[in-house]
């Protein structure tokens, strides 16, 4: 049920309570799935470093998705630890073509602020490239797609397992 959770920090968190911390954002637990994210190496952080904002997480994924060719943008919780207090966010990060997770989001903030966070992650589901590619086609020329927010997702009955309430 849930995978090895690890932090970017050296402190540990009760796994036990990163499905109830889950719960105060109404994801399902049953589907949060431990993730080790590391970081990009410098010269593929420089590549998506000057479009990442730090607080847009959904578009900093999906430019840099096509940016670094990667497999599927991630969607899940991140437990992130704001002054030993740890908080659960929905966010997203990437999966590369090799299987390895990164978080371009906080790794460009980290580097902005010359500090890591602690952060644990959590996968509750994958979209691939493809089907971003779909997505992004059945929104249409009009909108301003770039990443597609958790909203839609809590919205759209394909995904409601991975949701509460």
């Amino acid at each position: 049920m849930f995978g090895p959770a690890t932090n970017r920090g050296g402190h540990s968190m009760s796994i036990q309570a990163s499905p109830e911390m889950g719960k105060m954002i109404c994801v399902n637990p049953e589907h949060m799935e431990g993730v080790t994210v590391t970081d990009l190496p410098d010269d593929k952080l420089a590549v998506i470093e000057q479009v990442t904002i730090p607080t847009f997480c959904y578009d900093n994924s999906a430019l840099a998705l096509n940016l670094l060719n990667a497999d599927s943008v991630v969607y899940g919780v991140a437990m992130v630890n704001f002054g030993g207090t740890w908080l659960p966010i929905e966010h997203c990060w990437l999966k590369l073509a090799d299987g390895d997770y990164v978080d371009p989001t906080y790794q460009v903030l980290a580097k902005l602020n010359s500090q890591k966070q602690e952060v644990i992650y959590y996968k509750l589901f994958e979209i691939t490239s493809d089907l971003m590619s779909e997505m992004k086609q059945a929104y249409g020329e009009l909108s301003r797609f770039v990443g597609v927010e958790m909203m839609w997702f809590r919205r759209s009955t394909a995904y409601r397992q991975y949701f509460l309430g």
